[in-house]
């Protein structure tokens, strides 16, 4: 794998996966190396063996991180636990008006 990494833009060539229609950068990294997004988020790879990965991620306190399953579940709690827009401001037997 190749890839370039300048102060404006990330150059790969074999290192890229389309994921959910979205491109994805693809990086090979060793036990005790990490990798900073946004100059904010350390991810680093913590532990490597029987058919696993262990991550560490270091965030600022204002960010969340979860794994991937608990954030759709938080998401669909949230997408739950808010009424349809079209019921929510209409009291019931009334007709909203545009």
């Amino acid at each position: 794998m190749k890839f370039v990494l300048a102060p404006a833009f990330v150059h790969f060539a074999d290192a890229r996966r389309y994921v959910k229609g979205a491109i994805m950068l693809v990086l090979s990294r060793k036990e005790d190396q990490s990798i900073v997004i946004g100059g904010e988020i350390v991810v680093s790879v913590v532990d490597i063996g029987r058919g696993r990965v262990q991550l560490g991620v270091t965030a600022p306190p204002h960010m969340t991180v979860h794994r991937e399953e608990i954030h759709r579940r938080i998401q669909e709690e949230r997408r739950l636990a808010v009424p349809p827009r079209a019921h929510a401001s209409v009291p019931t037997g009334c007709v909203a008006t545009a």
